[in-house]
């Protein structure tokens, strides 16, 4: 029994630490792509280059609008916002979303509302929503 208690313990050290490890936990951020708690793709962001045109509607829709490119493969977009929340489709590295940093807190994370650009995988859907906790620094 003793052996069997040692080996358990053992294990669940094991578990915790290659947890750590590998969810990357941090506060800083990062352009590398991160695991949630629950197992859901987190975006990093990057900035799109000061020359990228705004689509005509984007700009029709938001006064300011922000670009990124999204850093990992397999981000769910959803709407609404929240982890229950119907998966719209999926975001791969290069793709491109336009916000207005409008959030909202769901099932312990900041969601952003953003639409997808027309050549992001998903083609140009508007109201979808993402998990923020990566975004990088406003850009324009």
């Amino acid at each position: 029994m003793k052996k069997i208690m040692i080996l358990l313990l053992s294990l669940t050290f094991l578990f915790v630490l290659s947890a750590n490890v590998f969810a990357n936990i941090n506060n800083v951020y990062s352009e590398e792509s991160r695991i949630s708690r629950d197992g859901e793709l987190m975006p990093g962001l990057i900035p799109l280059p000061d020359d990228y045109p705004v689509p005509p509607e984007i700009a029709a829709k938001f006064e300011h609008p922000d670009g990124f490119y999204i850093n990992g493969d397999g981000v769910a977009a959803r709407r609404p916002y929240g982890l229950s929340a119907k998966i719209i489709g999926r975001l791969y590295t290069g793709d491109i979303v336009w916000t207005q940093h409008e959030t909202a807190t769901a099932d312990g994370y900041t969601w952003i509302h953003v639409d997808t650009d027309s050549k992001s995988n998903m083609g140009a859907v508007p109201d979808v929503w993402i998990v923020q906790d990566y975004l990088g620094d406003r850009w324009r």
